[in-house]
């Protein structure tokens, strides 16, 4: 889930070898929010345009934790 976000983000912002820079930076990003893989998950359905009951339904969990 969290690959096919990042692959999207790059080919939605036609990344290129030479932006390796901008990358690491988002990758640093990620990593430095410490976001649980469980959040990761829900934060990349939600900017795929998943509603909230639509994350609840596929990730099995609660709409208080969403």
């Amino acid at each position: 889930m969290v690959d096919h976000y990042v692959h999207s983000l790059v080919v939605s912002n036609a990344y290129q070898p030479s932006d390796r820079q901008v990358l690491r930076d988002l990758a640093r990003c990620m990593v430095d929010e410490r976001l649980t893989d469980q959040k990761k998950e829900i934060v990349v359905l939600l900017s795929m345009g998943f509603t909230q009951s639509d994350t609840v339904s596929y990730t099995h969990l609660t709409l208080p934790t969403i």
